[in-house]
């Protein structure tokens, strides 16, 4: 019986965190990205500041991966300074080529988000052009 109640409340509880909760938690107004005016309805200034705001973000997302690539690098050395007498069941190496990979793999994420970023602000410029042209 009290098992029965428990799951009864339980489904309650999740039916009220699914039709009051979540849409609260997906909407956060006092975020800087998602404050920005639709691109679609942008016009004029708000397609320049979006613009703007695109070659901002990949330039932001450049100077990660740039810092993540230089830290990978860094423990590719740490590592192949490493000679298999210091470091004889090799547990400090592969830890080191482990950060080394992350860090490789956190470089090439930023650059594909700063490559999406570069792409949105192309498609802004060309829209941008468009809509100039039809005035």
């Amino acid at each position: 019986m009290r098992t029965r109640i428990k799951v009864i409340l339980g489904f309650v509880g999740v039916l009220a965190l699914g039709a009051i909760g979540l849409p609260a938690l997906w909407h956060h107004p006092d975020e800087p990205g998602l404050r920005m005016i639709p691109e679609a309805l942008a016009s004029g200034d708000e397609m320049k500041e979006a613009i703007r705001e695109h070659l901002t973000l990949a330039e932001e997302y450049e100077k990660d991966a740039a810092h993540h690539e230089a830290e990978a690098k860094r423990y590719e050395q740490k590592a192949s300074a490493i000679t298999p007498l210091m470091d004889t069941k090799g547990f400090r190496r592969d830890g080191l080529k482990i950060a080394a990979d992350s860090h490789s793999s956190m470089a090439s994420e930023a650059r594909f988000r700063a490559k999406v970023h570069r792409l949105e602000m192309q498609l802004l410029m060309e829209k941008d052009a468009h809509g100039g042209n039809e005035k």
